[in-house]
């Protein structure tokens, strides 16, 4: 009885080491569990954090690359249309003097200053020579009304072939003006003449962000 009683008694205490050794045991899991689910959140928040660095890096250089080519690509549109403006300006004069001078295309199709056909033989005239161009505008009404051309040692203000913003009502015109705001771009007019005919090269160069560009219209006229 006393064995049986004993034994009885052994296996009680026997069965409360074991429940007190599993307690420990799954407590201790759980506790290498938690460390363990709380180092891998904790690596999952950091990748996390790296992969949506380097995608809103990568955006930013996408969006920063987009606004330099938008702004690249309407400084070159402008530039083009500034070229060809120049291009236009020697058109407008011999236009003009067409105009003015019917009996006489001959003589005064390239005349800059005469007044009458019988001056243009020896006025001053267009040659082979590079130009700058401004248009010029009337001080009273401020209406548009010629182009005035001239070689570059003819006015020290243009020995750069820089344009100026300049405020005609409520528009704004680009010309040699330096009374007006300091433009980035500039213009030459180059022209070769030949027998009735004359090429023209009109160039807009310009700088943007430590890099030159250009742009060239190149055209012909002819008298006649």
């Amino acid at each position: 009885m006393y064995y049986k009683t004993h034994f009885k008694s052994s296996l009680r205490d026997f069965g409360k080491i074991i429940r007190i050794s599993k307690y420990s045991i799954n407590k201790f899991l759980a506790k290498i569990f938690k460390i363990r689910t709380t180092a891998e959140t904790i690596a999952e928040v950091i990748i996390a954090l790296m992969v949506l660095s380097v995608g809103a890096t990568g955006a930013m250089t996408v969006v920063s690359m987009s606004i330099s080519a938008t702004n690249d690509g309407e400084n070159q549109i402008m530039a083009y249309n500034i070229a060809r403006e120049g291009v236009e300006a020697i058109r407008n004069i011999r236009d003009t003097n067409w105009l003015k001078f019917p009996g006489d295309h001959l003589n005064c199709w390239d005349t800059l200053n005469a007044t009458k056909a019988q001056d243009c033989v020896n006025s001053i005239k267009l040659s082979n020579a590079t130009y700058w161009a401004s248009l010029e505008t009337d001080p009273g009404s401020n209406a548009l009304f010629k182009w005035e051309v001239g070689t570059e040692d003819s006015n020290p203000q243009t020995d750069d072939f820089l344009l100026y913003e300049n405020p005609v009502g409520n528009d704004t015109i680009l010309n040699h003006d330096p009374t007006g705001v300091p433009g980035i771009f500039h213009r030459s007019i180059a022209l070769i003449k030949g027998n009735n005919t004359m090429q023209i090269t009109s160039k807009v160069w310009w700088e943007s962000k430590g890099r030159n560009h250009e742009v060239r219209f190149v055209d012909e006229l002819n008298n006649y």
